[in-house]
C-alpha cells in the first residue's frame, strides 16, 4: 500500500483561476440588480375595450410584464403597433433596449425605438398620471426631446389641488 503526501481532498488552484472565478461570481452579483423590463414586449390590455386613436389604454396588471405596465398610448399619428409592455424611466437612455418588431407582417411591436415620455397629465385618481414612462416613437408626432404631458402636474407627482 502506498500513501501520497498530500491529502486528496486538498486541491491546489492558481492565481489567475481564483481571480476568474471572483469575477464571475462580482458580474453575477451585478447582474442580479439589473432585472430586464422587456421594454416593447406584446401584452394585452387586460379588456375587450379599445379607446381607440385618442385615448391611452392601460392595464397595470400585466403579468407578461415585468413592470406590470401595459400601455397603448393615443396615436398623434397613424401606426398598425399593438399595447406594449412599459416602465417607469428617468431619460431615453432608460428605454433604449426596447424590443422592436422585426421583419414577420403580423408583428405589431414598436418600430421606430422609444423614449422616455409623460403620456398622461395629472388626472386625479390614474395612477400612471405625470409618470414618465417608455413610449414607443410609432405614436408620437415628432421626436423631440420634451418631457411630454405635463398639464396639471408638480413634476412626476399630480397636482391634487385640481382633485375633489
Amino acid at each position: 500500500m502506498t500513501f501520497s503526501p498530500v491529502p486528496a481532498s486538498r486541491t491546489s488552484f492558481s492565481l489567475g483561476a481564483l481571480m476568474t472565478l471572483a469575477v464571475i461570481g462580482a458580474l453575477g452579483i451585478v447582474d442580479l440588480g439589473c432585472t430586464p423590463q422587456h421594454i416593447g414586449r406584446k401584452c394585452d390590455l387586460g379588456a375587450d375595450f379599445d379607446g381607440g386613436v385618442t385615448s391611452l389604454s392601460s392595464n397595470t396588471g400585466a403579468l407578461e410584464c415585468p413592470s406590470r405596465i401595459c400601455i397603448k398610448p393615443s396615436q398623434e399619428r397613424t401606426t398598425d403597433t399593438g399595447a406594449l409592455c412599459t416602465a417607469e424611466c428617468t431619460s431615453d437612455d432608460d428605454c433604449a433596449d426596447g424590443e422592436k418588431r422585426g421583419s414577420d407582417p403580423t408583428d405589431k411591436r414598436c418600430k421606430s425605438g422609444f423614449v422616455c415620455r409623460r403620456l398622461l397629465p395629472g388626472l386625479c385618481g390614474n395612477e400612471l398620471a405625470c409618470k414618465r414612462l417608455c413610449a414607443c416613437k410609432d405614436f408620437l408626432r415628432t421626436d423631440d426631446k420634451g418631457t411630454g404631458n405635463t398639464l396639471n402636474c408638480n413634476g412626476d407627482i399630480p397636482d391634487r389641488s385640481m382633485c375633489q
